[in-house]
């Protein structure tokens, strides 16, 4: 996950979000960085906007803070969005 910018979450309109995924960190090394991006999204209530490869296309993502993890929500572009 290549993060970019951070963002209000009101910022982000919430027809924009796709399937969401659970994200988890893959070893201890990435817990500690896991745990810090989880409570500074949480405390300013920002979210994160990246780009991943999911089934071999780039997207765009949002990262959210929830609970005691982190969402991943990949964002459809506006010609994707049925308005």
């Amino acid at each position: 996950i290549d993060l970019v910018q951070f963002t209000d979450t009101a910022d982000v309109d919430p027809i924009y979000y796709d399937n969401p995924y659970y994200v988890a960190p893959e070893n201890d090394l990435a817990q500690e960085a896991y745990v810090t991006l989880r409570d500074a999204l949480k405390k300013s209530k920002k979210v994160a906007i990246g780009q991943v490869i999911i089934a071999n296309r780039e997207r765009i993502v949002a990262i959210k803070a929830c609970g005691k993890g982190l969402i991943l929500e990949p964002l459809r572009y506006n010609y994707e969005v049925r308005k």
